[in-house]
């Protein structure tokens, strides 16, 4: 299986780093193939030009998006890695999905159908966030699933989906820490 690993976090020195490596070991125990793509250490440019945009119409790509789409492809699970960060993503990474996961990309017309790229490809995401899973899980958790998973990335055909997350990460303990890791570990390992 290959696996592409989507980071966007400022730094691996971070809890999301710990969730990266998480990953990255069990991908390497189960000999899976992998590609990082982080994000701020790639310099990735999440900001979309008039230029860009009108050229999405028309198919037309940068060659560092197409850089990126070539990895989507490559992929046959894709795992994104974020904090939420005002309940929502960082900007690099949306920019991310505003530039890649783009209509004629993931979603095209050919010859009157419509070709769904990305249908055989599963998307597991993994977000951390500060605040407690009885407060997140109140107010935003299902807002948050909807608009990602149902609006962006059930539109984009993925034949799996899953989110996890990982909560009070900023008020855990080492322990409590450790147990997430762990869960992340299995969830993996059962892929």
């Amino acid at each position: 299986m290959k696996n592409l690993i989507i980071f966007s976090h400022p730094t691996r020195d971070s809890f999301n780093g710990a969730v990266l490596s998480t990953i990255v070991r069990e991908l390497d125990n189960k000999g899976w193939e992998y590609r990082i793509n982080d994000l701020y250490s790639d310099g990735f440019n999440p900001v979309l030009t008039l230029e860009e945009w009108e050229n999405q119409s028309k198919n037309i790509y940068s060659e560092d998006v197409k850089k990126q789409q070539r990895g989507i492809l490559w992929a046959d699970n894709i795992f994104l890695i974020y904090p939420i960060w005002w309940m929502s993503m960082p900007a690099m990474l949306k920019g991310w999905i505003d530039k890649v996961i783009t209509e004629g990309f993931a979603r095209k017309k050919e010859n009157g159908e419509i070709i769904k790229t990305l249908e055989e490809k599963s998307l597991y995401i993994f977000t951390t966030s500060g605040r407690t899973k009885e407060k997140l899980a109140k107010d935003y958790d299902a807002a948050m699933d909807k608009v990602l998973l149902d609006g962006t990335f059930k539109y984009c055909s993925f034949k799996n989906m899953n989110r996890k997350n990982s909560y009070a990460v900023t008020s855990a303990t080492n322990e409590e820490r450790k147990r997430m890791l762990k869960e992340i570990e299995e969830l993996v390992k059962n892929l």
